[in-house]
């Protein structure tokens, strides 16, 4: 047949050509090796014009070649594609050309063939108005379309030519070409390629109403279409189109379900259609219960890129989406699990929802998961549950549920943006104050341990952990459990740590602990550790190293163990460079409190470090200066070393305290000059009696402030303590200021400013000067007024020394004769418990029975029941109270109420003792027989004069008596 062909006979050429067809037209009849001569005799017959009229003959025959696969490439190979494109170029037939397009088709179907169709541009011919008008043959050219889809690298071209005439295909109601056309274009713009915006939409336009069509095929091909459309930016969307697709989500095939989930994903992800997606939300949310997994994840997908936005976030809440999502924490698709946990993500990144977000569940289904999640889930989860910590009401549910126990291994991850988030959440439930207990026993701690260990962590992290350390420890009850879990040596374990935000917020720590005095103790073997900080750390580091010394300092129990570590003498350079005030505070109230200890007065004095305390002590920092004021007043307490006081301006810089505003430094300033004043030391008295510290201490008594007259009053009375008259005349001769200031200070209600004036006015009053002027004043009266109403017995016993000076004179007894209240003031001292005040009392009660005119007051008031109580209990006193006894029994208007308060029977004892003066035993029996006198005289006058002998007349032992 090829032989003939090859000849010259042009009637048998053409009879050759159609045998050919038709033995063609049978696959089993054409050879397997039809080689490259034979196609290239049909191309070369088929350009002659003598055969132009057989050119359908031809195109047969290469179309029944086509349907060999084993000939297929061969017909490629050999140009027989070109013959095919320029046939149906040049041919009027319409079945030539179909037959030639039906041949291209099959070509289609290689890959290598479909190269070379590209190459040969024959889509313009296909495409042409001709064809596409003929239906069968568009059957052909939707196919042959479809397949040159198929290849990613040709679509580019493909849509280019293409795509405005594809369209034309969608004009048919044949099925197989309307799901091969959908097929085509989801194919094209699958990757991209779609034209215009104007062709999108026409394309749209056309797809949209396939989504209803009655066929299976064509809906799962235009769902996809419309899929691939709605994700090009710009493509208009139609409510007509959303409610189509809507209705698709219910369609029987699961296929097309899936693509219109696809579908309303692309919408999600345009900004601008949000509203229309929001509005269908409860369709969407119907799909994640559909039994395709790619169903379900879409939607969920959709659910997320909706949450991306802020203003759909409060919607979805309200929608209930969080109970839809919480179903599928723990699912078993990892990339549905992401897809949840970055929508709560997104989610709870808004504070107004946190509270609505959280639920007991999401946190048990969170923390089940977190023990054994991926890197990528392990990262969602600690965002979600980082972003609801930030709730304070979220944290005790987190608690409530342990869902610190699970983030143990998480702790121990490596990577550090788990890290950062991790330390967020710990850092949040650390500061749940109420809940920190529980916190720590979940083991937070545990976890801060882990994070610190890691290399690589981000700063963030760092502060976080330093952070969260430093708030777990604040909490009392936390730090209790560490000492009694002896977890503080492992807690020393980070002062060597090489990040210094580490070695601070140890010192923290360590600095919260000594807070509590029963753990202090625990704290003694840290102190080397924490004391070398002292010098190589930072400035933070130093500052709550000197917080830890401070705060032992504040025990007096652990001054013994500070003082034999000399910890005094080795922080002298620090003191002597120290400028940053937080320091110099803890320095000055660690002085504070271990001046207390005598040895440690020695160390702060022989180390020098009292210039730099009044150094301290002018400082602006409050704090600092009432600490360091503190120390001059406990190093002013040491009994050898009071000569500190004569160097460095001391007096100058402490006359300057007493003018401080401050009340705690005013206070121990003039606390101060008491301690100095008191005792034997004249020259200390000499040094604070200067004219400024005067007018500062008499200032400081006119004060309102009770605690500032306490303390100037103390120091005016020890400085009046004094048997150097000089310094008393001195200060009183400033216009009797300190008269007056005295007298306006016994009319405070606080016993301790009245006690300190009537021990100073006692003072004064020793000076005979100076006594007539204050008895002038009217001291008398108000002393009086003090004794009357006091309780106090140190005040009792001031105003029984005034009272015991003053009538020591006669001439002030008149002030007590008339004023009879006075006298049962001084009566009642008698009855004292005390022994001193009844010392006082027989005193006063000797010097006022000495004057006649106070006998009868004396006694009427019960001075003698008094005396004879102590004549039988005082062993000590009997003889001074058997002397005023004596003296009020010397007036015969007393004797009979003398006898009725015992004082007969009580100089019967005296005489009987024998343990008083020679002169007092003679004038005992002296005194009874004058008693039993006027008995006599009283009742039987005549008698007892006959009975008395004339030379024991009692006349005359009465005259011997006065």
């Amino acid at each position: 047949m090829l032989n003939v062909l090859s000849g010259d006979d042009y009637i048998v050429q053409r009879s050759a050509i159609v045998s050919l067809v038709n033995i063609s037209n049978h696959s089993t009849c054409l050879p397997h090796d039809l080689n490259a001569d034979a196609i290239k005799l049909l191309r070369k017959m088929g350009n002659k014009n003598e055969f132009k009229d057989m050119l359908p003959y031809i195109s047969f025959s290469f179309a029944n070649f086509t349907c060999n696969r084993k000939i297929l490439d061969s017909t490629g190979e050999h140009s027989g594609i070109e013959f095919i494109v320029n046939m149906i170029a040049s041919s009027d037939n319409v079945y030539s050309r179909w037959v030639g397009i039906s041949a291209i088709k099959k070509l289609t179907e290689t890959p290598s063939n479909r190269e070379r169709i590209m190459i040969c541009t024959i889509l313009d011919t296909i495409m042409s108005d001709c064809n596409l008008n003929e239906g069968f043959i568009r059957n052909e050219v939707s196919e042959c379309l479809l397949n040159l889809s198929k290849d990613c690298h040709h679509r580019a071209a493909l849509a280019e030519a293409c795509m405005p005439r594809l369209t034309l295909l969608f004009a048919t109601a044949d099925v197989n070409i309307l799901a091969r056309t959908c097929d085509s274009l989801a194919l094209l713009t699958e990757s991209g390629y779609c034209g215009c915006l104007d062709m999108k939409d026409h394309v749209l336009s056309y797809t949209a109403p396939l989504l209803e069509h009655g066929n299976l095929i064509v809906r799962r091909a235009s769902s996809k279409l419309l899929s691939n459309l709605l994700s090009f930016d710009g493509t208009k969307i139609g409510c007509d189109l959303l409610s189509s697709l809507l209705r698709m989500f219910h369609d029987e095939d699961c296929e097309c379900r899936r693509y219109a989930s696809s579908a309303f994903r692309n919408i999600a992800l345009k900004k601008e259609s949000h509203h229309l997606v929001m509005k269908n939300l409860i369709d969407l949310l119907d799909l994640t219960h559909s039994n395709d997994e790619e169903t379900k994840s879409n939607a969920i997908l959709s659910v997320q890129t909706l949450s991306v936005e802020k203003i759909n976030r409060v919607h979805l809440v309200e929608r209930r989406v969080i109970e839809t999502l919480t179903s599928f924490i723990s699912y078993r698709d990892p990339k549905i699990q992401v897809a949840v946990l970055s929508t709560l993500e997104n989610l709870s990144s808004c504070p107004s929802l946190r509270s609505k977000i959280m639920s007991a569940d999401l946190m048990i289904k969170m923390k089940i998961l977190l023990g054994a999640a991926s890197y990528e889930l392990c990262l969602k989860l600690v965002r979600v549950i980082g972003n609801l910590s930030e709730e304070h009401d979220n944290c005790f549910k987190m608690i409530d549920v342990g869902i610190v126990s699970a983030t143990f291994v998480v702790s121990k991850s490596k990577c550090p943006i788990i890290q950062e988030n991790l330390s967020l959440l710990l850092v949040n439930l650390s500061a749940c104050r109420d809940a920190q207990l529980h916190v720590y026993e979940q083991g937070v701690l545990e976890c801060f341990t882990n994070l610190t260990y890691a290399s690589n962590s981000s700063d963030l992290c760092i502060q976080n952990v330093s952070l969260g350390i430093q708030l777990l420890f604040s909490n009392a009850e936390v730090r209790l459990a560490v000492v009694k879990e002896n977890r503080i040596e492992s807690l020393m374990n980070f002062i060597s740590h090489p990040r210094v935000q580490y070695v601070h917020c140890t010192c923290v720590a360590l600095s919260l602990i000594s807070v509590d005095k029963e753990s202090r103790s625990y704290l003694l073997l840290t102190v080397e550790s924490v004391f070398k900080l002292l010098y190589q750390g930072t400035i933070q580091i130093q500052r709550a190293a000197m917080c830890v010394f401070a705060n032992l300092a504040e025990s007096i129990e652990m001054h013994e163990s500070l003082v034999n570590m000399s910890i005094v003498k080795r922080i002298s350079n620090l003191v002597a460079t120290a400028t940053d005030s937080k320091i110099v505070q803890d320095i000055s109230r660690f002085l504070a409190f271990i001046s207390i200890h005598d040895t440690a007065k020695e160390h702060i004095l022989v180390s020098e470090l009292l210039p730099y305390v009044i150094k301290f002590s002018r400082r602006t920092d409050e704090a600092t200066q009432r600490y360091s004021t503190l120390v001059i007043c406990n190093l002013a307490l040491h009994p050898t070393k009071k000569v500190f006081c004569y160097k460095d301006d001391f007096m100058r810089v402490l006359t300057f305290l007493t003018k401080c505003h401050d009340l705690e430094v005013e206070r121990c300033s003039f606390l101060t000059l008491g301690i100095l004043g008191f005792g034997v030391e004249s020259e200390y008295k000499e040094l604070i009696s200067n004219d400024g510290i005067f007018n500062e201490i008499l200032k400081g008594i006119n004060q309102e402030h009770i605690y500032i007259k306490q303390t100037s009053s103390l120091a005016l009375n020890s400085i009046l303590l004094n048997n150097l008259d000089s310094i008393r005349r001195k200060w009183l001769g400033k216009d009797c200021e300190l008269l007056t200031t005295l007298s306006s200070l016994l009319e405070v209600s606080d016993g301790s400013c009245v006690h300190n004036a009537i021990y100073a006015v006692g003072s004064l009053i020793e000076i005979p000067q100076i006594r007539h002027e204050i008895v002038e004043k009217g001291y008398l009266s108000s002393v009086s007024h003090v004794l009357q109403n006091t309780s106090c017995v140190h005040t009792k016993r001031a105003c029984g020394y005034f009272y015991s000076v003053i009538h020591e004179y006669p001439e002030y007894h008149h002030y007590v004769q008339n004023n009879s209240k006075d006298i049962g003031t001084f009566v009642d001292l008698l009855g004292s418990p005390d022994s001193q005040c009844k010392s006082y009392g027989v005193l006063i009660s000797i010097l006022l029975a000495s004057n006649k005119d106070l006998h009868v007051a004396l006694v009427k008031r019960g001075a003698v029941r008094h005396l004879t109580s102590i004549i039988e209990l005082e062993a000590e006193l009997y003889p001074y109270a058997g002397f005023a006894l004596l003296k009020l029994a010397d007036n015969f208007e007393n004797h009979i109420a003398f006898s009725e308060q015992g004082g007969i029977r009580a100089l019967l004892k005296l005489g009987a003792m024998g343990r008083i003066k020679d002169e007092d035993n003679h004038n005992t029996p002296l005194s009874l027989a004058k008693l039993a006198f006027n008995a006599i005289k009283g009742f039987k006058p005549v008698a007892a004069a006959t009975q008395i002998s004339s030379s024991t007349s009692l006349e005359t032992h009465e005259l011997n008596i006065n």
